[in-house]
């Protein structure tokens, strides 16, 4: 007489509960390593924005280089999830801030960056005048 082999079906019932949780797992950190790449193309984007916004200021004579524009040359095409929906440049004498809001249905991101307007050249000039100033007096 030959023996049956006889299989329990305990693995793959609960091997048939764990593999759902184990996708969702799986899914929820390729969506939020997504997000933290756009977070991060963004945050990149922005930092050259206000560097190039700071060092065109400061050639003079230069034609007027519109900011977002430059922005979103660099992040075109670079996005996986998140779309750029308000860009806002704004500009003054001393210093330039740039806020971005992106947004893919409820994941949303706001970044908002200032640069200070940095002159050396003019520090310069005017310490080298108050040297010359002072060794005529003298």
């Amino acid at each position: 007489m030959q023996r049956q082999k006889s299989y329990k079906a305990s693995i793959t019932i609960e091997m048939s509960y764990v593999m759902p949780i184990i996708l969702f797992v799986l899914l929820v950190l390729i969506r939020v390593s997504f997000y933290f790449h756009d977070k991060l193309i963004i945050s990149g984007a922005v930092g050259e924005t206000l560097v190039a916004g700071t060092q065109y200021a400061r050639e003079e004579g230069r034609d007027h280089v519109d900011l977002k524009t430059f922005f979103e040359e660099r992040t075109k095409n670079k996005l996986l999830i998140l779309q750029t929906e308000e860009i806002d440049v704004s500009e003054n004498k001393k210093q330039i801030q740039v806020n971005v809001k992106a947004k893919k249905r409820k994941m949303q991101l706001h970044l908002s960056q200032k640069a200070d307007m940095m002159r050396p050249e003019e520090i310069l000039r005017k310490k080298r005048k108050w040297e010359k100033a002072s060794q005529k007096g003298k």
